[in-house]
């Protein structure tokens, strides 16, 4: 299926190990988050833009107390999901900020999203459960939970407290600033941010429709789109695009795939066009 033009650069590896220390350093990578409901239909769409370029699904079935579940993300990491349930979760980093949570409730140190998803089954039950915690993640990533009825929220920690931001109409979008107070972190106003939202106004609830809006806000240089995907929250399956090459698109069925057992694929060795290479060219000031 083809759902929008292919792009492609030459670039080379020279001061790769310079950028990395100075990107984890002094920036934030892009990344861009969005979903729109019709009726029965859910579809989210996220680009996953980073440096590293080693990644991976992964597929964890059910255990006790825990939801079978899917992870996208690098070196056995999850970066965002689904589960079996049709929740959907996926991180934007935010510039890091020191935050003095109050000691009224216990802080977690842990990975919170994995911990939503293994165990909620929709939004108002991980935001129950958020509210039960401070979450030590929140000075540094927001994120987006979705489920399979399409009620949608963006949790962050505000200027001094936490801040849910529920879906208000059809559609939401996040990218790397906060939208409880835009001008307390992160870059704003937000290009990605922008465009998604007025390209959502007006596209219909499709995978070709996604692919278009991820296909205009993907990401090159320094932070170039390592992997897209659009899930469909109602039939459990998501459609995977491997560095911002969206000619090629792959299909998982999450129930098919835990029926498996727990595995691992790296994701470029199941695309044609599976050698990314770093693009000459100076760190986007936006991002220092």
């Amino acid at each position: 299926m083809k759902i929008f033009c292919q792009f492609s650069r030459n670039f080379h590896l020279l001061g790769q190990a310079f950028l990395f220390i100075l990107i984890i350093n002094n920036s934030i990578h892009a990344c861009t988050i969005f979903n729109k409901t019709k009726g029965d239909t859910v579809l989210v769409g996220n680009n996953e833009d980073w440096l590293l370029t080693d990644s991976q699904v992964m597929f964890y079935p059910a255990s006790e107390g825990k939801y079978g579940r899917m992870y996208f993300g690098f070196n056995k990491n999850g970066y965002g999901g689904m589960n079996e349930c049709g929740l959907f979760y996926d991180v934007c980093a935010l510039p890091r900020r020191d935050i003095n949570f109050p000691e009224d409730k216990p802080l977690y140190l842990g990975d919170f999203w994995e911990f939503a998803i293994e165990t909620c089954a929709t939004v108002d039950e991980v935001v129950h459960l958020v509210e039960q915690y401070y979450i030590e993640q929140l000075n540094r990533q927001h994120v987006m939970f979705v489920d399979s009825t399409g009620n949608s929220a963006v949790i962050e920690w505000g200027r001094d407290s936490l801040a849910i931001i529920y879906k208000t109409g059809d559609y939401q979008v996040v990218t790397n600033f906060t939208l409880s107070d835009p001008n307390l972190a992160g870059t704003h106003p937000c290009w990605r941010y922008d465009t998604a939202t007025a390209m959502l106004k007006d596209s219909d609830v499709s995978i070709e429709s996604f692919g278009h809006i991820l296909a205009a806000v993907h990401q090159e240089g320094n932070y170039p789109t390592q992997y897209s995907n659009v899930y469909d929250l109602g039939k459990r399956v998501v459609y995977v695009c491997h560095y911002h090459n969206f000619d090629e698109v792959i299909m998982f069925d999450l129930i098919e795939e835990l029926e498996k057992g727990f595995h691992i694929y790296d994701l470029p060795s199941l695309f044609t066009h599976a050698e990314p290479i770093l693009y000459e060219s100076d760190i986007p000031n936006q991002f220092q």
